[in-house]
């Protein structure tokens, strides 16, 4: 029974820190959390509705950026579609182009769709 008590403080003291932290907030902050919010969400939700106390501004703002996703690989996923070629199924007209290439350029362009080859990411 010590032992989880222990375990529960600890993870309280870790999420209270964590979101005081983030937050650019004083640690002393921490001594007026009540001590039944363990999570991070809860502690996150009390700093916002008592932070006004402090002197912490929550911005709308603020919160809409909490709350909105990271887009930018389903954005790489979509640039990559727009510019992809469908396989047509049929390996022999493939590997005629790629015998009918004469120069590195034209290879490039069978297979990655330009001349200077495969974009490093």
């Amino acid at each position: 029974m010590e032992q989880l008590s222990s375990v529960q403080k600890s993870v309280r003291e870790r999420s209270v820190k964590d979101v005081l932290a983030a937050r650019g907030l004083n640690e002393k902050i921490s001594a007026f959390i009540p001590a039944e919010f363990t999570s991070t969400e809860e502690v996150s939700a009390w700093v916002e509705e008592y932070g006004d106390v402090f002197g912490i501004q929550v911005s709308a703002s603020e919160n809409e950026n909490m709350n909105a996703p990271d887009l930018s690989g389903l954005n790489r996923i979509a640039a990559t579609q727009q510019s992809g070629q469908p396989f047509q199924n049929d390996p022999d007209q493939i590997a005629g182009l790629i015998a009918a290439a004469r120069t590195p350029e034209d290879l490039n362009k069978i297979l990655f769709g330009n001349t200077t080859g495969p974009s490093a990411v």
